[in-house]
């Protein structure tokens, strides 16, 4: 599953879906850490599920940066984002 999709109050780094002979179990690995504040040099930003660049971009040889989302709970603002001469950062987010 994306990293995005980690529980950051659990410090939870990763999730997986094991698949036995009769059902799929999630997997869940933590890190121990004391205290409940969210934890910086676990959750680097992460990649938020947007391209970056349309399809025609793409196929002229445009290149970008992938839109990265930060892991901070509360915080939706995504890094790196593409913007047409016409949008604004607030129409972008």
């Amino acid at each position: 599953q994306p990293k995005r999709a980690c529980d950051t109050h659990n410090c939870e780094i990763a999730k997986f879906v094991r698949l036995t002979a009769n059902s799929l179990e999630p997997v869940s690995f933590t890190v121990p850490r004391k205290g409940d504040h969210f934890q910086d040099d676990l959750y680097p930003d992460c990649y938020a599920g947007v391209s970056a660049l349309s399809a025609s971009d793409w196929l002229q040889g445009q290149n970008a940066r992938p839109v990265m989302q930060s892991m901070r709970p509360g915080d939706t603002g995504t890094r790196g984002v593409v913007l047409s001469a016409s949008q604004s950062v607030g129409e972008a987010a």
